[in-house]
């Protein structure tokens, strides 16, 4: 209730960075310009970030990333830790992904850097776990083949497979307890999985000023290998401030009774309501 007293208050030129601190969840980067413009110098700053090569687990390759980022990457390989030993009877000894730096606008569009471009972001394509102690091969209640040395993926794991197996049943108890963790625990503010087509192979895990959740395996992931559901247009995860992201409309498109007495769109269609028209969401990273 006072996040939401909180949000009614403010005006509609507050920004997400100003709104995040204000509710005492404020980030090192939630104020970086995510909008290059030309002549404005480097958009990009590598030499800003670390290389980051895991605490808990390998981070395989070994990436740069924004030192503000690395934290959230520990506390992934802490729970990640914590899931494999309660799924598979050991702790994944790396985590595998495809990129954490990239110099780059989101995808598909040209007016925002992506969180890529920050090194806030990791795309995550899956997990590799050692073979289980010589002591524990005989008492394990595993499948064979995952006594042994073996490499988890999103891509061909994640979704729940036509004819389900010994194998994919226990695949599908990991990563139901790491979507737990994910939504739960907060560890990222973005995270976008195989449900959204361009995510079919991996985890985009951010820490984007915003937060928003596409995260889930369902029969029609399944059945088509990808879907987007009834939020497509624009949507994503609910958080405590009930932020609501609708497809998006120019403000001018609105009709006379969307505005308030100032002029202001009440709740501007695409955009945060209280939060300022410059700071719009996208699904995409």
């Amino acid at each position: 209730m006072i996040r939401l007293l909180i949000l009614s208050l403010i005006t509609s030129s507050c920004t997400i960075a100003e709104l995040n601190r204000l509710v005492g969840e404020s980030y090192a980067l939630d104020a970086v310009d995510r909008t290059p413009r030309a002549n404005s110098g480097p958009r990009c700053h590598p030499e800003s970030l670390i290389r980051y090569r895991g605490m808990w687990l390998k981070l395989e390759p070994p990436s740069q990333v924004a030192p503000a980022f690395a934290p959230r990457l520990e506390q992934f390989e802490e729970q990640l830790v914590q899931i494999g030993q309660q799924v598979y009877g050991r702790a994944p000894v790396k985590i595998l992904h495809v990129g954490t730096y990239a110099c780059r606008e989101v995808a598909d569009r040209t007016a925002r850097l992506s969180e890529h471009a920050l090194g806030n972001a990791i795309d995550v394509t899956g997990f590799q776990f050692p073979a289980l102690p010589a002591a524990s091969v005989k008492t394990s209640p595993l499948p064979p083949r995952l006594r042994s040395a073996f490499t988890v993926t999103v891509f061909r794991d994640y979704v729940p497979p036509e004819r389900p197996s010994a194998i994919s049943d226990v695949h599908q108890r990991f990563f139901a307890q790491l979507r737990r963790v994910l939504n739960e625990r907060e560890l990222f503010r973005g995270v976008i999985g195989p449900p959204d087509p361009a995510h079919r192979t991996h985890f985009h895990l951010d820490m984007a000023p915003w937060p928003y959740r596409r995260l889930e395996a369902s029969a029609a992931t399944r059945r088509h290998g990808t879907e987007l559901g009834s939020q497509a247009a624009g949507i994503t995860h609910m958080k405590a401030w009930s932020w609501q992201v609708r497809p998006m409309q120019t403000p001018q498109s609105q009709s006379a009774n969307q505005r308030d007495s100032k002029g202001r769109g009440a709740s501007p269609v695409g955009f945060v309501a209280g939060v300022g028209l410059g700071d719009r969401l996208t699904l995409r990273e």
